[in-house]
């Protein structure tokens, strides 16, 4: 987009190149269709650093894993990591199944994690530091 903008004479801040350390802007999106991320990424890949999947149900219950890669994939050609959702790590911490799913994260090609307790019980604060470290060490970057 090297075009003309339609107000050149008004300014805006801008953020810093890729990759960014500061000023980082997750997306959050609901697990829209493939031609609707490229459609997203056609206006604002410059600026998103994450996408975060935020449809549980579909991650959990309906979505495939060879869609979520697709999924995963465009975002990445773009320069945009992908973590999902809380729910289902939430899910996970409930149901005992916390190392399988952070080796599913892994092996779908997310960038991450999120660690969110919005929805359950506090984890014990040892607990929660030994799952980070966990996916930390799984090369997974963790957000809480």
């Amino acid at each position: 987009m090297n075009d003309p903008t339609a107000f050149p004479m008004l300014e805006v801040l801008r953020l810093p190149p890729k990759p960014r350390v500061n000023c980082m802007l997750l997306m959050s999106e609901v697990g829209i269709s493939l031609r609707a991320t490229e459609d997203i990424i056609e206006i604002a890949a410059p600026i998103i650093d994450y996408a975060k999947i935020t449809d549980h149900a579909g991650l959990v219950d309906r979505l495939s894993a060879a869609w979520i890669r697709k999924k995963i994939a465009l975002y990445n050609k773009n320069g945009i990591d992908v973590l999902p959702g809380g729910i289902p790590f939430q899910l996970a911490v409930i149901q005992h199944k916390v190392v399988d799913y952070l080796k599913a994260v892994q092996d779908l090609g997310f960038a991450g994690v999120e660690m969110s307790e919005d929805t359950m019980a506090p984890m014990q604060t040892g607990y929660r530091e030994e799952l980070i470290a966990r996916a930390l060490e799984m090369g997974l970057k963790v957000m809480t």
